[in-house]
């Protein structure tokens, strides 16, 4: 018999894979690019990079950081930052974070 519990597990349950799999494609994605364009061939350093990868990603599932936290954290250190819609999907008082002119990432 469907109950509603099964349905909100199954349901949870897609949402879990959704999420694990948009993170391991992202993750792919970004190892091929330091490959393919930026020259890192040594297996170490793409371990390397997945473990802080996993750290940050393990910060904000602690609740240690947000990734508005990372947001302001880049834009400081870097003056690297997203474009203003991408910024207002994360946190929306993020909103005018990007300065005309800028030309930060616009990823």
């Amino acid at each position: 018999m469907i109950t509603e519990q099964k349905i909100k597990n199954a349901l949870e349950n897609a949402r879990r894979k959704g999420v694990n799999w948009g993170c391991l494609g992202y993750e792919v994605m970004t190892l091929m690019v330091l490959h393919d364009k930026f020259g890192i061939t040594d297996k170490e350093e793409l371990r390397r990079y997945c473990k802080e990868m996993d750290s940050l990603a393990e910060c904000m599932t602690k609740d240690y950081a947000s990734l508005s936290d990372f947001v302001i954290a880049l834009n400081e250190e870097s003056g690297f930052t997203l474009t203003d819609d991408d910024l207002v999907e994360i946190d929306p008082t993020l909103s005018g974070m990007l300065k005309d002119g800028d030309g930060g990432g616009g990823c």
